[in-house]
Formats: C-alpha cells, sequence, structure tokens
C-alpha cells in the first residue's frame, strides 16, 4: 500500500527493545520525561530514507511552521546547506537531555529494559497479593512502564486518588477517555523504576483503596 509506519514510544523508549531499521519503521518519536528522565520540553524524532523522501517529495506546504520538518531538520544542520533560524531552542533542555542519554549508556539500554521488566514483574505481584486486577490480561501484551488497574466496584476511585495525594503526596492517576472511572495508572519510569518505589506504589494504592472503601461503607 506504500504506506509509512510512525511509532509512539514517548512512553517505551528505554524499558523495552526498540529496533527501528530492523522493524521498517519510518518515523519514530519519544518523550525526553519518560524512560528517559530528561526535563520536559524536547522531543526526540527519528525519519527513515523513505520518510525523508516522503517529506521533500510534499506537494503542499506545511500548515504549521513549526512542524516543517524540512524547516528543522536544516536548523538542526541535519542537511549539508546553510542553516536558516527556525526558533531558539532551549540549551539546558538540550544539556539535559545529553545528560539523560549518557547515564542510560552507562548503564546499558540492556539493563535499562530488564530493570523496567523486574519492577513491572514484582508491580504484578504485588497487585495480584492485594487481589487487584491489570486491565491488560494478557502479560504480553502490557508496557512494563505504564500499569492500568481496575479500579475495585465497592469504590469511588476519585476519593482513592484524592487521598493518595493529600496523605503520601502520591499521584494515583485515574483513566483517560473511555476507561475514565475504571482504571488506575501507576507509571514506573527510568530514574523512578525501583524496586523501592514499586513497594511503595502498591502501599501507597493499598491504604487509599482502604480508605475509599471506608468512605463508600458510610454512604
Amino acid at each position: 500500500y506504500n504506506c509509512l509506519l510512525a511509532v509512539d514510544t514517548v512512553a517505551s523508549l528505554g524499558s523495552v527493545p526498540v529496533k527501528m531499521d530492523e522493524w521498517g519503521i519510518d518515523a519514530l518519536y519519544t518523550g525526553s520525561q519518560k524512560c528517559l528522565s530528561a526535563p520536559p520540553g524536547i522531543t526526540p524524532i527519528s525519519f527513515s530514507k523513505r520518510a525523508e523522501q516522503k517529506i521533500f517529495s510534499r506537494k503542499t506546504p506545511v500548515a504549521v511552521y513549526y512542524l516543517d520538518m524540512k524547516c528543522l531538520g536544516n536548523y538542526w544542520n541535519c542537511y549539508p546547506e546553510p542553516i536558516v533560524y527556525h526558533h531558539t531552542g532551549s540549551a539546558t533542555l538540550l544539556y539535559g537531555i545529553r545528560e539523560a542519554l549518557a547515564i542510560v549508556c552507562e548503564e546499558g539500554i540492556e539493563n535499562s529494559i530488564r530493570k523496567h521488566q523486574v519492577c513491572a514483574q514484582r508491580l504484578y505481584e504485588g497487585l495480584d497479593r492485594l487481589g487487584l486486577q491489570p486491565f491488560i490480561r494478557d502479560v504480553n501484551k502490557r508496557l512494563p512502564t505504564i500499569t492500568t488497574i481496575k479500579v475495585p466496584d465497592f469504590i469511588n476511585w476519585k476519593n482513592a486518588s484524592q487521598y493518595a495525594m493529600k496523605r503520601y503526596n502520591f499521584e494515583l492517576a485515574g483513566g483517560i477517555g473511555p476507561t475514565l472511572g475504571k482504571v488506575f495508572r501507576i507509571g514506573l519510569m527510568g530514574y523512578n523504576a525501583t524496586v523501592e518505589n514499586v513497594d511503595y506504589a502498591l502501599q501507597v494504592l493499598e491504604d487509599s483503596i482502604k480508605y475509599a472503601s471506608s468512605k463508600a461503607s458510610k454512604l
């Protein structure tokens, strides 16, 4: 069909294998603040040769100046031509992501992937002990970085979330869109992916659900 394959790795790059060339990915982007643990505000992106050809053969002008990949490629000195001003980049963000990538390289990508897998498995086992169910049943279809957990039928998820924030300063996130009110979300990414944080998250989750349950029983 002559289609291009674009992949969102915002919450996965650094935590699972990602082989852009081997898998034939044409456009790949990620979030600096997730598994890489750099400050937010910069978006690493990569294009295949096929995607570049598509960009350069475009017949219509790009509607949004800041999303013009030809201009951005020139700004980042990707092409052998004089650089033209596009925007003023943040030097501190560049220093931050450079250091974050250096830390990942020092740790080793395989070790980084293994660390996230170990934390995810520890979280799954803890949820099982608490009698809670992951929203995604098939373990092979889950990301190790973000775990969605079914909200027990007998509680109001907001009570648990608000208690976690007030009592522990812990963000027990809820669902988004069609999963709103149905799941909790726990993220374990990059610097935060430690077994100590997993155990702490399980403690907060257990206590918050108990609190929400006590509130429900008084109604």
